[in-house]
């Protein structure tokens, strides 16, 4: 699903900065599934803060409609697909 995150950075307790990230990903199917993406980033970036870097809040998310990234369907291995074929072909090889 398409889905947009409201981030904002931390100033001395202070919100600064507000902004609005899009993203897409399957995995996300709602609402409270887009703000655990968004928490999971900004902790992600507030546990690697450089001096100067102010730490980030989710505030808000949402889902904005179906996404364009598909699923990855890991290929099948050749090997499994002989296994797979009826022993008469198999003997012929």
């Amino acid at each position: 699903m398409k889905f947009a995150i409201k981030l904002c950075h931390i100033d001395e307790g202070e919100h600064v900065n507000s902004h609005w990230d899009h993203y897409d990903d399957p995995r996300v199917q709602s609402n409270l599934d887009a703000f655990a993406y968004g928490k999971v980033m900004a902790e992600y970036w507030n546990n690697d803060l450089r001096p100067g870097d102010l730490p980030m809040r989710v505030l808000n998310a949402q889902v904005i409609g179906p996404g364009s990234k598909h699923k990855r369907i890991p290929p099948t291995d050749p090997r499994q697909l002989d296994m797979l074929a009826p022993r008469a072909s198999r003997r012929m090889q």
